[in-house]
């Protein structure tokens, strides 16, 4: 029983990560109906901006800007430049996708020419500190990694809930024409989006890659999850995103129990498999729209 308690409260802190990538990634999707995979490059520039930052000297509170700012242009540059140019010249949500694998593709290229393939050390943070109850082991680490996804995903729900930039976004996302109609900037909503996306991404990439290594396609795996986690859902909004994303990860961490860890991909995809034949508008979503708020 500690054995299995152990795994849900590690599933519940990689779960949290995930979520965070179930936010961003749902966010942008849901106003803009981008698949954004270039989401991966976006958490990959925060990654090593923040581990450079780190490796210069530099203060903990300015690597994080540091990944913030990496994370917001990279970004804004895949919607404002583009995602918006595709728009233009008449793409449909197939060429959005195959601009935002080229991204992908681009950036990560570009950083593993700048720092090289070697995986790079990351510094951990929370010191090491754990807590013991019940023969179950919590770390520090786990606590901030999880109370910061808690915040970070509140604070999304509320800006989309509470702010009037907020409502224009909502109202974009169910329907840009009108919305446009109406007098709200499409475009304006688009940046708003991919603004907080990447800033959540950013929260991601530290959390994730705090006490690793980390190589130039490390986000590809954890955007997956995150996309898995939207469609699994079926809803762009972010608290069920991210419940949705700590399950994923204690469904994984138990999984790891009983198999190796090469089936751990294979499992999640298996589970939204079977849970999109059950519910083809995903957990949370209805019959309207599996994307819709």
């Amino acid at each position: 029983m500690e054995l299995l308690l152990q795994l849900l409260v590690n599933g519940v802190a990689v779960g949290a990560v995930y979520g965070l990538f179930a936010v961003a990634f749902g966010t942008t999707y849901l106003v803009a109906k981008v698949f954004h995979v270039a989401l991966a490059a976006v958490f990959a520039t925060a990654a090593f901006a923040y581990q450079t930052a780190l490796a210069a000297g530099l203060p903990a509170a300015a690597a994080v800007f540091a990944a913030a700012a990496a994370a917001l242009v990279t970004g804004l540059f895949c919607e404002g430049v583009v995602y918006r140019t595709l728009r233009r010249r008449g793409g449909d949500e197939m060429m959005l996708l195959v601009g935002s694998l080229a991204v992908m593709a681009i950036v990560s290229s570009t950083i593993a020419l700048v720092w090289g393939h070697t995986p790079l050390p990351v510094p951990g943070f929370g010191d090491g500190t754990s807590y013991t109850f019940g023969g179950v082991n919590i770390t520090l680490r786990q606590i901030i990694i999880v109370a910061c996804g808690v915040l970070a995903t509140v604070g999304v729900a509320a800006f989309m809930n509470g702010t009037a930039e907020g409502r224009k976004m909502r109202a974009v996302s169910d329907n840009p024409v009108l919305a446009g109609a109406a007098g709200i900037s499409v475009q304006r909503s688009y940046l708003w989006a991919f603004a907080i996306g990447s800033l959540v991404a950013a929260v991601a990439a530290i959390l994730f890659s705090s006490g690793r290594t980390i190589t130039p396609f490390l986000g590809l795996q954890p955007t997956l999850v995150g996309a898995v986690a939207v469609i699994f859902g079926g809803t762009g909004r972010p608290v069920p995103n991210f419940l949705v994303g700590i399950f994923l990860g204690i469904v994984q961490s138990v999984a790891l129990w009983r198999v190796e860890s090469i089936w751990e991909t294979a499992i999640l995809f298996g589970i939204l498999f079977l849970v999109l034949l059950l519910r083809p508008h995903g957990l949370f979503g209805n019959a309207r729209t599996a994307m819709e708020t």
